[in-house]
């Protein structure tokens, strides 16, 4: 699975496969790819030429996948999706996964680069890390990310205003369902789909790198993250990070409860060499290789 390590789109699928591996043990396996934003384009056209964006996946069969919610259609059980829930997560797809996405990374470009740097290259490999680092901390990487992704202090509103939108949605279905999640008395995409796209900005324990660096966040930021996690839906979201972020998925679709501490990509061999002459190219032509593809590489 090629991903971008700081999508929460990619948490989505990871979470997915996460889930599968637990539970199906020796039947199902996987490992993970993760690159920085802009770089990960390399890869997945690797897999697929027409794709740049993030997650994608290879499967032993030789099939490909990309898109965060086609993923968990190839691998999770039919079960695991409760009547209606598809709208339900397409919805969360489009306005909490494209609008925390906007939220947080208008702040994260505007704020410290170290900080910046940092989140993205967590759990990526070391020349990357290195070279996004160096770019980011002289400004190289910011206008052409803010440029590519759309993002300027009008759509950062716009987005901030849907996020509580979502929530109080959100907040409205579990309070009105009575079974204490969002479609039904369990566990379900649904739920996990909301967590996922909501944790770039609840300042999970399961992401320590991001609990280390919280203090340096730019203000609006913190202030964000501290409304939404007293939010009825954020404490959703808490809670199933907390109880399901470690579970295994059972062949009915239905979610064991387990704790994981922190959420680690398994990572598999590298193409170093692949990515050596990406971020040549790349530093050889200013900054266009490496944020020409940021838009794509987001996720989905």
């Amino acid at each position: 699975m090629v991903t971008v390590g700081i999508s929460h789109y990619c948490e989505k699928a990871r979470w997915g496969m996460d889930l599968m591996r637990k539970g199906q043990g020796k039947n199902f396996d996987y490992y993970e790819s993760a690159h920085v934003p802009g770089l990960a384009a390399l890869y997945t056209t690797a897999l697929d030429e027409g794709v740049s964006a993030t997650p994608i996946v290879k499967f032993g069969d030789g099939s490909v996948v990309w898109d965060s919610t086609s993923v968990l259609d190839k691998v999770v059980p039919p079960g695991f999706e409760a009547a209606g829930g598809r709208e339900v997560e397409e919805w969360m797809d489009e306005k909490l996964g494209s609008g925390a996405r906007c939220y947080a990374y208008y702040h994260l470009l505007g704020g410290d680069p170290e900080v910046l740097a940092e989140l993205a290259t967590d759990q990526t490999s070391l020349v990357e890390s290195k070279v996004f680092g160096l770019m980011a901390r002289k400004g190289m990487i910011q206008p052409g990310m803010k440029k590519f992704m759309g993002i300027n202090k009008e759509a950062m509103e716009d987005s901030e205003r849907t996020i509580r939108s979502v929530f109080d949605e959100i907040g409205k279905k579990i309070e009105d369902g009575g079974g204490g999640y969002i479609m039904g008395d369990r566990f379900t995409r649904a739920d996990l789909t909301f967590a996922a796209l909501a944790s770039p900005l609840l300042n999970l324990s399961q992401f320590p790198n991001s609990q280390r660096l919280y203090a340096r966040l730019p203000p609006a930021l913190k202030d964000m993250s501290s409304s939404l996690r007293s939010h009825p839906a954020g404490l959703h979201a808490i809670r199933c990070y907390e109880e399901y972020r470690g579970g295994s998925m059972g062949k009915d679709g239905r979610v064991t409860k387990g704790v994981m501490k922190a959420v680690r990509v398994r990572q598999g061999q590298r193409n170093r060499m692949g990515a050596i002459a990406g971020i040549a190219a790349g530093i050889g032509a200013g900054t266009a290789a490496l944020v020409g593809g940021v838009l794509g590489t987001m996720g989905s």
